[in-house]
Order: C-alpha cells, then structure tokens, then sequence
C-alpha cells in the first residue's frame, strides 16, 4: 500500500512539474520571440474593445516592440498614435527595476470632443507632503521620445503643437533625477534637467534653458535657476539682452499650503 501511495505521489509530482514546466515555456513564447508575441496578439484581438484599434504590431514583447497605427475612439476624445516603439530590460524586474532603453511615440494626435462633467465643489482640504514617497520599484528611462505631436480642445480648434520632446531620467526610493529634458515646439523650446529628493524636505535643483519667440521683436531668451526646496524654494530668472532682465523670488511652502 505504501509502494502504491509513493507510486502515486510520484506521478503526481511529475504531472505538476510537467505543467509547471510547460506554461513556463508557453510564458517565454509568448514573452521573448516574435512569433509568441504575434500568437498572443492574434489571439487577444477578438477580445479587445470597439473602441481600441490597432494596424500592426510587430517584434517581442520582451522588445524590441513596435506597434503602429493605434487608434483609440470615444465619445471625449480621439487618439490617434501612429509608431510606438519600445526596447526595455524585462529581466532587470527581478531586481526592481523598470529599465527602458529607448521609448519613443511618433505622430501623436490628440483630440478632446467633449468636455469633462464638472466637478461638484468640496471643502478645501490642506495639500501635505508626505514624509517621504517610497516607489515599489526604480526607474531607469535611457530616452523617452515624442516627435509630432498635436493637441486639439475642440474637433476644429487650432493644435498645440510640440515638434519633439525628449527626456532621461532615473528614479529611486532616495531621488528623482532628470538628468536631460528637451522640449522644441513652435511657441517655446526649453532645455534642462532637474534633481528631487523623494522625502524629508525634498530638496530641489534645476537648471532650464528657454526660448520664446516674439512677433515683430526679437525672442526671449533666458535661464531659470530652481534652488532649494519644496518647503522653501528660490527661484533665479535672467532674460539675456536686448530685454536683460533679471530677478529672484523666495516661496516658502511652495507645496504645502
């Protein structure tokens, strides 16, 4: 009886392990070749909304990843997408951390048809910072990248429009560093990066680089200088010449209020 039983046990245990075994490979299939990722993909196309549509999809889930032609329709607004591409470390998510080597949209349109249902007014309530802001995981952004893009508040509205914006950044339980930000449209175009601690008194020091062009006269051109913090922050702004103007401004509990 006892043979019997072990008999049993053992076959039991080869069957979970072989189960086991088999979704593990099905997982990395679906995960880390193309040809997983686009059976995945057909698959889960009858299952996705009216609303959401997608012309092509091609490469790894695990990356490289593009997907084209999204479209997303409703009845507050129309997003149109038309390459996303993305290449990241999925594997660094062991370790937690998210890691994106390259995340880049291209020929972004975005559309507000109707407005949003007004919020019903409630008592004010004072905005704290907490003692500190705790990420479940860092963050790694080698390039994140927009080219195109175009913002409507009404159908027939003229765009808001940025040419392209990039940005570098990494993230943790300690800072928030934004080590390159870069941002050309044809009203402004800024440059920068910027350094916040996550907790305590949230220390803050940016740098940006900024121009405005001017109808009929020459554009502004000028530098922000951010030192401090969010409990107390000092704020530099020098605009170059012809206007060459300079000025300082002290807020204390810029956040908390």
């Amino acid at each position: 009886m006892k043979r019997g039983l072990t008999v049993t046990l053992v076959i039991a245990l080869s069957l979970v392990m072989i189960s086991i075994t088999l979704l593990i490979s099905s997982l990395l299939l679906i995960f880390a070749t193309e040809k997983g990722t686009k059976l995945a993909w057909q698959q889960a196309q009858p299952f996705l909304p009216e609303t959401l549509a997608v012309h092509s999809l091609e490469g790894r889930l695990a990356g490289p990843l593009e997907i084209r032609g999204l479209q997303v329709k409703s009845k507050s607004f129309h997003l149109e997408i038309d390459s996303i591409k993305l290449e990241w470390l999925p594997k660094r998510l062991f370790g937690r951390v998210l890691d994106v080597d390259n995340f880049a949209m291209e020929g972004v349109r975005f559309t507000q048809l109707d407005s949003a249902p007004p919020i019903p007014p409630e008592a004010s309530k004072p905005l704290r910072l907490p003692e500190a802001i705790a990420l479940s995981l860092d963050f790694r952004l080698g390039k994140v990248s927009l080219d195109n893009f175009e913002f409507r508040s009404m159908p027939d509205g003229d765009p808001f429009v940025i040419d392209s914006a990039t940005l570098i950044a990494t993230a943790n339980t300690q800072e928030v560093d934004i080590s390159s930000l870069n941002i050309k449209a044809p009203l402004f175009a800024v440059e920068g990066q910027a350094r916040l601690t996550t907790g305590g008194n949230y220390d803050l020091q940016g740098e940006l680089n900024w121009r405005v062009p001017v109808p009929d006269y020459p554009a502004l051109k000028g530098q922000t200088l951010l030192n401090g913090s969010l409990r107390e922050l000092t704020i530099h702004q020098t605009i170059e010449k012809p206007y060459a103007v300079k000025g300082e401004v002290l807020l204390k509990s810029p956040v908390d209020n």
